[in-house]
C-alpha cells in the first residue's frame, strides 16, 4: 500500500513541487496558508508561488509526548487516527516545529542583548497564539503583503491550534484594555512580544476576547484534564485538557482544541501556551479522577483557586457544609440532607421521589435561609467538578439554573465563585457533544444577572416552567436587546419582535377593531396563561377574543425589564408632554429596538383612534393613552401623591405621540 506523500514531496495539479499548503484552521472554519519549509502563516495566499490545495485527503501529522508516537487529524472530517493513511497529503507539522524552534532559538540568541530585560524574560511565555495560526488579525485590502505575515509558533500540544483573532464584538474585556495588550505586539528581529503581560489577561483574552458568537462548536468527546502526575501515562484523550507544565520549547507534540496552560512557579523552562489533547482514542489510558472538569479549561483553573483537590464530584455523603460555614447550626446541620437531594436530582443517588418535588424541596431550602441559599451553590459546583457521568452533568447544570430563577448567592465571595464558575463554562468551543454545558451557562450568566428584589415563591409549576425556558427562553420578561438575540437565528429577517407583531396581528385577526373596551376589559385569566405559555415556546395561539392579545400586550410592555421609554427619558418626557414636537424628538433619540417597538405599537393606537374604529371599541384617544402610559412609562417614585401627578402627564405625553408622531416608516419594517 502506497504510504502518504510527505510536505516536502507534494506537488500542485501541474506536477511542480509546492511549499506552500492551503489548510482549514480547525476552529473558525478559514482557509490559511502555510510554507512547508519556513513555517510561515498568513491568512491571504502567496502572489507568484504555486499553492497547494487543501482537499479532504489532506492529513497533519501530529505528536503525541505521552506516548511518544504520531498521530493525524484530517481538518476536513476532524477525524483523528494513529495509522499513517495511505494515498493522500501528510502535512508533518510536528516536524516543522523542530524546524520553526531552532530558527527562533538562533534568532533570539543573536538579538538577546537588543531585546529589554523584561522582554528577554518573557520569551519563553510568549506563545499566547500558537501553530499554524498567524499573530496579527486578518485584514482586507490589497495592503496586506507577504512581509506582515507572522510566523507559526511552538506546533506542540501546549501550543495547539489558534482560536480566534481578537477581534471578538462582544467581549467583556474593555477595548481600552485590548489596544493597551495588544500594542505590545512587537515582530522585529525574529522577536515576538507577548500579546499579553500576566496569566490573568491570558485567561481573558482566550477565552472572551477571543471568541465570536456566530464560530460554530467543534465535537469534543468530553474533558479531562491532565497534570504532571499523567506523563507517565498513555492518554491520548479526545479532550481539551490544562497541564501544569514545565516541559521545555523543544517539545513537540501537537494538539486541536485549546486550553489555557500555566506554568509551574519557579521553572525556567516553562512556557504559558494553549493546549489541548484531540488525539485518538485509547483503551489503556487512565486517569485520575478529581482533576476530571466538566467543561472548560478555565474550569480545572477555578477548582484549583477555590474549591481544592478535594471539592470535585463524589457519590458519597458530606459530613460537614461545603461552605465551611461551621459557625451556623443550622447550616451544619441541613448541608448533608440538602446534599443527598442534590445527588438524588443528578442522579448519583437512588430516589422514588419525582425530579419536580425534589427541585421544589431544594429551592424552599434556599429560600428560607440565606446560609441554606449559599451552601446549595457550593454544593452544586462540587458536583459539577470532575463529574464524568453526562447525565448527572446535564441535570446539575439545569438543577443550578432552576436555582437562579428563585434565589441567588448573599455571600458575596460565594457570589464571585459562581459568577467565575459560570464564565468558566460559558465557552461553547469546549462543549461536550453529549451535553451542551455553555448552553446552560449561559442562560444560568442571565438568570443570575437579573437579580430583582421580588422572586417568585418557587413551586411545582414555576420549576417545571423554569426547566423548559433553559432551551426555550421566555418571550416575556426578557430585555429587548436579548430578545432581539434571541430571535435573531429563527428569524434573522425581522427588526422587530416577533412578539409584538404576533401580538398585534392577533388583535387585528380577532376583529379588535370592532371589540368593545379593547385594552381596557379584562381577559379570560386561563385564556391568557394558555396563550401566554405557547407564546413563550415560539407558537401562535388561536385566539378568538381581542381582550386576550390585548392583555399580553400591555403584560409584556410591563414586565420588560426597562420600561419601553427608558427611566433615562423618563423626566424629559413629563416636561414636554403637551408639546408635539418636542415628544417626537424624544422618541426619535431612543435606542433603535425601542424607537421601532415604540412606532409599531403607536400604528396600532393610531388606528384604533380612528373615528370609526371607537363607534364600535368606545375607546378614544384619551382612553388609550390612559391604559397604556403605565406600560411604557414608569414612575420610580413610591410617593402616591406623585404618581398620581405623573400618571396625569403620562398619560398626556402618550396622547401627544399618538396624535402626531408619524409611524408611516414603519408600515412596510416587520
Amino acid at each position: 500500500m502506497e504510504e502518504g506523500r510527505s510536505g516536502s514531496e507534494l506537488h500542485c495539479s501541474s506536477g511542480m513541487k509546492v511549499e506552500w499548503v492551503e489548510i482549514v484552521e480547525p476552529q473558525t472554519r478559514q482557509y490559511m496558508y502555510a510554507n512547508l519549509r519556513t513555517g510561515q502563516c498568513a491568512w491571504e495566499p502567496p502572489t507568484g508561488v504555486p499553492v497547494k490545495k487543501t482537499a479532504s485527503n489532506q492529513w497533519w501529522e501530529l505528536f503525541d509526548t505521552n506516548s511518544q508516537r504520531f498521530y493525524y487529524y484530517n481538518a476536513t472530517t476532524m477525524q483523528t487516527v494513529w495509522q499513517k493513511p495511505a494515498n493522500c497529503d501528510i502535512i508533518p507539522l510536528a516536524k516543522l516545529q523542530t524546524l520553526k524552534e531552532n530558527t527562533e532559538l538562533h534568532s533570539n540568541l543573536e538579538h538577546d542583548d537588543e531585546c529589554p530585560v523584561f522582554e528577554r524574560t518573557m520569551t519563553t511565555k510568549r506563545n499566547t497564539e500558537t501553530q499554524t495560526s498567524p499573530k496579527e488579525e486578518r485584514r482586507s485590502g490589497s495592503s496586506r503583503s507577504l512581509s506582515h505575515t507572522i510566523f507559526a509558533q511552538n506546533i506542540s500540544p501546549e501550543s495547539g491550534i489558534v482560536t480566534r483573532r481578537l477581534n471578538s464584538p462582544h467581549t467583556s474585556i474593555s477595548r481600552k484594555a485590548y489596544n493597551k495588550s495588544s500594542s505590545s505586539v512587537q515582530v522585529s528581529h525574529g522577536y515576538i512580544a507577548p500579546l499579553v503581560n500576566t496569566v490573568q489577561d491570558m485567561r481573558i483574552y482566550s477565552n472572551r476576547e477571543c471568541l465570536p458568537r456566530n464560530v460554530p462548536a467543534m465535537p469534543v468527546a468530553s474533558y479531562i484534564p491532565r497534570d504532571d502526575s499523567l506523563e507517565g501515562h498513555s492518554t491520548p484523550l479526545h479532550r481539551p485538557q490544562i497541564v501544569m507544565s514545565t516541559r521545555t520549547a523543544s517539545s513537540a507534540s501537537t494538539n486541536i482544541m485549546p486550553s489555557i496552560i500555566q506554568s509551574s512557579a519557579g521553572s525556567s523552562s516553562s512556557s504559558l501556551t494553549i493546549s489541548s489533547s484531540r488525539l485518538p482514542l485509547d483503551d489503556g489510558a487512565t486517569l485520575k479522577k478529581c482533576h476530571n472538569s466538566t467543561s472548560s479549561p478555565k474550569v480545572r483553573e477555578f477548582n484549583d483557586a477555590t474549591l481544592g483537590a478535594s471539592d470535585c464530584w463524589t457519590k458519597e455523603s458530606i459530613k460537614q457544609p461545603v461552605s465551611g460555614n461551621m459557625d451556623d447550626k443550622h447550616v451544619k446541620k441541613e448541608a448533608p440532607n440538602m446534599f443527598k437531594v442534590i445527588q438524588s436530582y443528578m442522579g448519583d443517588r437512588k430516589s422514588k421521589t419525582s425530579i419536580d418535588q425534589l427541585a421544589l424541596t431544594l429551592c424552599e431550602w434556599g429560600i428560607s435561609k440565606e446560609g441554606l441559599a449559599d451552601e446549595l451553590f457550593c454544593q452544586i459546583m462540587k458536583q459539577l467538578t470532575g463529574n464524568e457521568r453526562f447525565d448527572s452533568i446535564r441535570r446539575g447544570w439545569e438543577l443550578l439554573a432552576i436555582f437562579l430563577s428563585f434565589f441567588s448567592p448573599s455571600n458575596s465571595e460565594i457570589a464571585q465563585k459562581l459568577t467565575e464558575f459560570i464564565e468558566a463554562n460559558s465557552d461553547r468551543l469546549l462543549d461536550m457533544p453529549e451535553v451542551p454545558v455553555s448552553h446552560y451557562a449561559i442562560q444560568c450568566s442571565r438568570r443570575l444577572v437579573r437579580l430583582s428584589a421580588t422572586r417568585p415563591k418557587p413551586s411545582l409549576s414555576l420549576i417545571q416552567e423554569s426547566r423548559v425556558h433553559i432551551f426555550n427562553p421566555p418571550q416575556f420578561c426578557t430585555p429587548l436587546e436579548e430578545l432581539m438575540e434571541m430571535q435573531a437565528e429563527k428569524y434573522p429577517e425581522r427588526i422587530l419582535p416577533w412578539l409584538e407583531t404576533t401580538l398585534i396581528d392577533l388583535i387585528l385577526s380577532a376583529d379588535g377593531q370592532h371589540t368593545e373596551g379593547v385594552f381596557r376589559v379584562p381577559a379570560d385569566p386561563d385564556h391568557v396563561h394558555t396563550a401566554r405559555l405557547r407564546l413563550d415556546r415560539g407558537l401562535i395561539p388561536v385566539v378568538r377574543d381581542a381582550h386576550v392579545p390585548a392583555a399580553l400586550l400591555k403584560l409584556w410592555l410591563r414586565s420588560l425589564p426597562e420600561p419601553l421609554l427608558p427611566d433615562a427619558f423618563y423626566l424629559r418626557c413629563l416636561a414636554v408632554c403637551d408639546q408635539p414636537e418636542e415628544a417626537c424628538r424624544i422618541a426619535e433619540l431612543l435606542p433603535a429596538v425601542n424607537r421601532l417597538v415604540l412606532a409599531k405599537l403607536l400604528e396600532l393606537l393610531q388606528l384604533l383612534a380612528e373615528e370609526e374604529t371607537v363607534k364600535y371599541t368606545k375607546m378614544d384617544v384619551c382612553n388609550l393613552a390612559m391604559v397604556m402610559a403605565p406600560n411604557v412609562l414608569r414612575c420610580g417614585s413610591d410617593d402616591p401623591r406623585v404618581i398620581f401627578d405623573n400618571a396625569r402627564r403620562e398619560m398626556t405625553f402618550l396622547k401627544t405621540l399618538i396624535l402626531h408622531y408619524d409611524t408611516s416608516f414603519i408600515r412596510s419594517v416587520s
